[in-house]
């Protein structure tokens, strides 16, 4: 399902990145419900990272309460997942940790319970709008041995997962939230790349 806040431009999508206040932002309403946009959850934002947060963890995650001088100031919440340097990395929240993703166009997520493990899936490509098809032709063609090892883990405990964007609150999200239920433990964190000239989506796959 399609979040009721979203800024959804499938031709196009501007990226403003980590160089805007959250509060910049124009939130435009759309259905909930998208012709091939309904098998998964999707979210997306002008730009800016994302943050996969442990539902325990949401009140610790001020998100757009930055400082309004500086609102990259790396002491606030959003400043810090602005930092990240590079396409995702790990920040402490409280006593735990968080994911952040680095200005990812578009992003969705799985849970493979038999498995036990999940997928993120960061998009940054497609040629169509039926995106639904673009992750289930990734997870079909994506086999473990496509999978590298970034040597990261990360807790997950037994409140479950949130993801949204990093300048909004849990709770209290414009562009959205998603909530999954996922089994508690250390997880390592694989990378995966999947191309092909109409699309390109970043697998992240975190196993128990």
């Amino acid at each position: 399902m399609l979040p009721k806040y979203c800024i959804f431009i499938l031709s196009l999508i501007c990226i403003c990145g980590c160089e805007k206040e959250p509060s910049d932002y124009q939130i435009d309403e759309i259905d909930n419900t998208v012709a091939g946009m309904e098998k998964y959850e999707y979210l997306c934002s002008d730009g800016g990272p994302f943050i996969v947060i442990p539902k325990s963890l949401g009140t610790k995650w001020k998100g757009h309460k930055i400082n309004i001088f500086d609102p990259l100031d790396p002491k606030t919440d959003y400043g810090r997942a602005c930092s990240v340097g590079d396409t995702w990395g790990k920040i402490k929240v409280g006593d735990g940790e968080a994911l952040v993703f680095a200005d990812p166009p578009m992003i969705s997520w799985k849970y493979f319970e038999d498995k036990e493990y999940l997928e993120i899936y960061v998009l940054k490509n497609w040629k169509t709008t039926d995106m639904d098809s673009i992750l289930d032709g990734v997870i079909s063609n994506t086999n473990i041995d496509s999978f590298k090892d970034t040597n990261t883990t990360i807790q997950i405990d037994n409140s479950g997962l949130v993801l949204l964007f990093a300048g909004d609150k849990v709770g209290d999200a414009m562009y959205g939230e998603s909530f999954l239920s996922v089994n508690s433990g250390l997880y390592k964190i694989f990378i995966a790349n999947f191309k092909n000239e109409n699309e390109e989506v970043d697998t992240y796959r975190l196993m128990r």
